[in-house]
């Protein structure tokens, strides 16, 4: 294997190590939006929710905009 084979090896590896932490990153961001609108759509449907739930809604909206 050459030096420049080798050396376009690891940039590879590098990337797809790079994928991987970024696709988890909005995975976890995409889950966040979910329950925040799952809680907005019980509240449109006059569901009351509680005070935990609007806790966790809260905190979900406020580390997004971080």
């Amino acid at each position: 294997m050459s030096a420049i084979e080798l050396i376009l090896l690891l940039m590879v590896a590098g990337l797809a190590a790079h994928v991987v932490i970024l696709q988890r990153h909005y995975e976890e961001r995409l889950s966040d939006q979910a329950m925040v609108l799952n809680c907005l759509f019980d509240l449109l449907r006059g569901k009351a929710l509680r005070p935990e739930q609007l806790e966790d809604v809260r905190n979900k909206i406020f580390s997004s905009s971080q």
